[in-house]
């Protein structure tokens, strides 16, 4: 099989797999009622975002607007770490009211298994990983046969002078 057609397949697969995951989020959050504090608008932001840069790069993968979305991206993932963080300190608060003597195994297990899902956080950082992905994938579309061919070329001499090396 053709490895430009494989990598084409594979960025329309993960590009996909990105846009159903911050849609699948927003449906989520939406049937969790997940507006109740101004903290809880974050995630739907943080999809929209992840949507928009999405299009923006599949609108046209320039290397400029690939490095926008990769930025983007972590951005998305580093305050998923937010969400993770209230979940937390939901989770806490309600064992603190509803068993304010638990030891510290029962607090912690209660933190972490509490109404307050954190997996439901981790997703925002696992589209934005695969958004990052699909972006490797389509800057190496982008990249001329020429160049990667040199790159494999440069990877297998360095390996043979590095098993030289250790001989």
């Amino acid at each position: 099989m053709n490895a430009s057609l494989t990598l084409q397949r594979l960025h329309c697969v993960l590009y996909w797999l990105a846009v159903v995951l911050f849609f699948g989020t927003i449906a989520e959050l939406l049937a969790a009622r997940h507006w109740k504090d101004p903290i809880q608008f974050l995630p739907f932001a943080l999809c929209l975002l992840g949507l928009a840069l999405l299009w923006r790069v599949r609108a046209e993968a320039t290397p400029d607007r690939v490095k926008q979305v990769r930025i983007g991206m972590i951005g998305i993932a580093l305050a998923s770490l937010i969400g993770v963080y209230e979940h937390l300190q939901g989770n806490l608060g309600f064992i603190h009211e509803t068993r304010p003597h638990a030891d510290l195994k029962t607090t912690i297990l209660g933190m972490l298994t509490g109404h307050a899902p954190l997996l439901a956080s981790g997703v925002l950082a696992v589209a934005a990983v695969v958004s990052i992905a699909a972006t490797e994938a389509a800057a190496a579309l982008a990249t001329p046969a020429h160049a990667i061919d040199v790159e494999r070329s440069w990877r297998r001499d360095a390996l043979g002078w590095s098993r030289q090396a250790r001989s």
